[in-house]
């Protein structure tokens, strides 16, 4: 008796271990599941945005041609706006359009970064998704893309872009990056030129971090929440 009831205790613990195990399994893998960023492939390009398709499944070539008709930054002498900026804020980057967890990347304040892509220190079309141009996303206050650089200069190659880190990251936050660029780089002839064109400093650091959107929305591919 005692050596059967010694079994079936042994028994018992077993089939308690296996269950917590499925457990575990169970809840430790659904969210690495549901935080999947596989590609969805749609028929037309145009439809990523009208589907409201979560922007980590939209392949990064696709984002980029919402962004296509990118201006840039007339030229007007020198001295050009600087390529580095030290960070006025912490820079918190997230895996989703969510704040209430511990952010997956967080670039602190005090930094030095690089602000333009390939170091031209103009707003092309090479610039969008990265740094303060995200992309924006369905949900207000939050933008989609490449983490800013801290050290050497991001490439305008293609393939560097497709193989970045991509997060979520809050508006305000690129807002202040953008605020802490005028006041850097106010006496370029540039930054003179746009903010003058744009209507004073507030309008230029809204447009710095929006010209994505107004790209998207002129392009009639979407009203992004955070713009005008």
């Amino acid at each position: 008796m005692k050596k059967r009831t010694r079994n079936l205790i042994i028994t018992a613990c077993v089939a308690v271990v296996v269950a917590a195990a499925v457990l575990v399994g169970v809840f430790v893998m659904k969210p690495q599941m549901e935080q999947s960023s596989e590609p969805v492939s749609l028929e037309n390009w145009e439809d990523y945005y009208h589907e409201e398709i979560p922007l980590t499944k939209v392949p990064w070539y696709i984002l980029n041609r919402y962004a296509e008709l990118a201006t840039a930054l007339p030229e007007h002498g020198e001295p050009k706006p600087d390529d580095r900026l030290e960070l006025p804020v912490d820079v918190h980057y997230y895996t989703s359009p969510n704040a209430s967890g511990e952010p997956a990347y967080t670039i602190p304040k005090g930094t030095v970064v690089s602000l333009f892509v390939g170091g031209d220190r103009y707003l092309t079309y090479t610039q969008m998704g990265y740094g303060y141009c995200c992309f924006p996303d369905y949900q207000a206050g939050w933008r989609y893309g490449i983490p800013f650089v801290t050290e050497g200069s991001p490439e305008t190659a293609s393939d560097w872009a497709d193989e970045q880190p991509k997060y979520y990251v809050q508006t305000s936050e690129l807002e202040a990056v953008a605020q802490a660029f005028w006041e850097a780089n106010q006496n370029s002839p540039e930054i003179q030129a746009a903010t003058e064109n744009l209507g004073g400093e507030e309008e230029f650091v809204h447009w710095l971090v929006r010209l994505p959107d107004q790209l998207i929305e002129d392009g009639g591919y979407f009203d992004a929440p955070d713009y005008p």
